[in-house]
């Protein structure tokens, strides 16, 4: 049971740990690239709404790569990344936009004159902060298709009565010359 404590009462509760609550539940994260001070944010509702239809052939990728069952590399994701630098530029700048607006022409023109150290390290933080956006999607994918293809191997233990018979009426129990017909014929 909760007591109130007196005020000279000193709180003796563990002190709360969480210091990276914040950075779980808001993973926007500010670096310094080719001299400016940068914060990568992660998508909101709307905003990744978009993004997450534009990078549809991205997220196909990394579909194909979760359903092999393989383990996969960060190295297997930088690859597809490239393989859709154009799309990952766009997802970028969105990210580094201000918020509840689209990437500028400046975002895109400053992101493609990065220096491969500079732009790595953008890349990186972009993929740490939004990474999970791409992946949620594409675990459940696979997710979903593994659960039809289960469903679809299983099969029925109820077997289905033959076409043209009426399954509540068992025709041994009808005596010889009988007719289920409601009508009286001679």
């Amino acid at each position: 049971m909760a007591r109130k404590l007196r005020k000279d009462e000193p709180n003796k509760a563990p002190p709360k740990s969480g210091a990276d609550d914040l950075s779980v539940l808001h993973p926007d994260m500010t670096v310094s690239i080719a001299g400016q001070s940068v914060t990568v944010r992660e998508y909101g509702l709307l905003e990744g709404l978009i993004v997450r239809g534009y990078m549809r052939p991205f997220t196909a990728d990394l579909e194909r790569m979760l359903s092999t069952g393989s383990e996969v590399l960060t190295e297997d994701v930088m690859d597809a990344i490239g393989l859709h630098a154009h799309l990952v530029h766009r997802a970028l700048a969105q990210s580094i936009a201000v918020a509840g607006n689209e990437a500028s022409e400046t975002d895109m023109q400053w992101i493609g004159q990065l220096k491969d150290l500079d732009g790595d390290r953008l890349l990186n933080t972009w993929w740490g902060v939004n990474g999970l956006f791409f992946l949620r999607q594409a675990t459940r994918r696979v997710a979903e298709r593994a659960r039809r293809q289960a469903l679809d191997g299983a099969t029925s233990t109820l077997s289905s009565p033959p076409p043209d018979s009426d399954p509540l009426i068992d025709s041994d129990a009808i005596p010889n010359g009988s007719s289920n017909s409601s009508t009286n014929e001679p």
